[in-house]
């Protein structure tokens, strides 16, 4: 079967900060998000001024992970981590060695969360110095949402936040979703911004005796809190996303009518389950901010276009590059010792 928890080549790389090939992506990923896609980071104050915390994120989008990363990292957060499926971050090498030396991802299985794999990121966190800010990034949802819709979640973010002990930060990503979209590779031109709310403390569980098994009326009621937990905090989330819709300020050279479309349907869809809100598209009628001129709009389509894709171009060049380097390490070992080649032969 599959391990318990992450192996040594699966987990985050030791201090992946110190690397040169970590700086230089996310250098690039900072001018990228916050100069070309012009991201805004809301709710610092939401975030807890000590120790760990979990952040749950919706999820519509690769770009969701680096810009819940620059967010927390822009507001003070020291050491960012993401927790990512096994089954798809961890099946191809150029995935495994994003996920590990990038990202910091600490692969889970999407059928719940094993022992193991709390181990593993409790580690991380103790490795964190006294008096730094440690986020350890999940999406609840369990995979992208093609229509914007936050998904149901699932009850596992409830039992790694009380396992932990640390409370959990909910977030909402706007803007991921028309830059980059689920089954698409060339990024597109969109505002991108990330809030964060008020803090959710751990559910309580009741935890059976030493040497005995879990009686059934303590499963019922650690389900019970779990599921309640997991609810209350995808409305915390909704919540989010009608106050970022509400007032959301698209760039110039987005789709205005697109746009207004997708608005009004997300925040009726809102309405169904939330307090009804202002919405975003009267903000549009009414033709407030400022406007470019058709040919403005042209250039900066242009030059936001070409930027995206250079990002992505960057992303597999760093990754070839350093192949190249580690096969010339490589080399030169082998010409310094040729005879380790055939060592064992005879």
């Amino acid at each position: 079967g599959a391990p318990a928890g992450p192996s040594l080549r699966e987990g985050p790389a030791p201090s992946p900060e110190e690397s040169l090939k970590f700086r230089a992506f996310w250098g690039f990923a900072n001018w990228f998000f916050g100069d070309w896609l012009d991201q805004r980071s809301e709710g610092a104050a939401h975030l807890p001024a000590s120790g760990a915390f979990l952040i749950a994120s919706n999820h519509a989008s690769h770009f969701d992970c680096p810009a819940v990363f620059i967010a927390a990292r822009s507001l003070g957060v020291d050491r960012v981590y993401a927790m990512g499926a096994r089954d798809y971050f961890f099946t191809s090498p150029f995935r495994r060695w994003f996920a590990t030396h990038i990202m910091s991802v600490f692969p889970i299985s999407r059928r719940g969360v094993r022992e193991g794999e709390v181990d593993a990121i409790r580690a991380a966190i103790a490795d964190c110095p006294e008096g730094q800010r440690a986020a350890i990034v999940i999406f609840p949802e369990g995979t992208r949402s093609t229509s914007g819709e936050v998904r149901p979640f699932k009850a596992g973010v409830g039992f790694l936040s009380a396992k932990l002990g640390v409370p959990v930060v909910p977030a909402y990503v706007h803007g991921t979703q028309r830059s980059l979209p689920k089954k698409s590779y060339v990024p597109q031109v969109s505002r991108v911004t990330v809030r964060f709310g008020e803090p959710l403390q751990p559910p309580r569980l009741g935890d059976a005796p030493v040497g005995s098994a879990c009686r059934p009326e303590v499963r019922a009621a650690n389900k019970a809190a779990l599921f309640a937990f997991r609810d209350q905090l995808r409305r915390r989330v909704m919540l989010l996303q009608r106050e970022v819709l509400s007032g959301y300020r698209p760039l110039p050279d987005e789709p205005i009518d697109i746009l207004r479309e997708e608005t009004e349907a997300a925040l009726e869809g809102l309405r169904e389950t939330l307090v009804s809100a202002p919405s975003a598209a009267e903000r549009v009628r009414s033709g407030s901010g400022p406007r470019d001129s058709p040919g403005a709009r042209v250039e900066q389509r242009e030059g936001r276009s070409f930027a995206c894709l250079l990002f992505t171009t960057a992303t597999v060049i760093l990754y070839y590059v350093v192949r190249i380097c580690r096969g010339l390490q490589d080399l030169k070992s082998f010409f310094r010792q040729p005879g380790k080649l055939f060592s064992g032969w005879g």
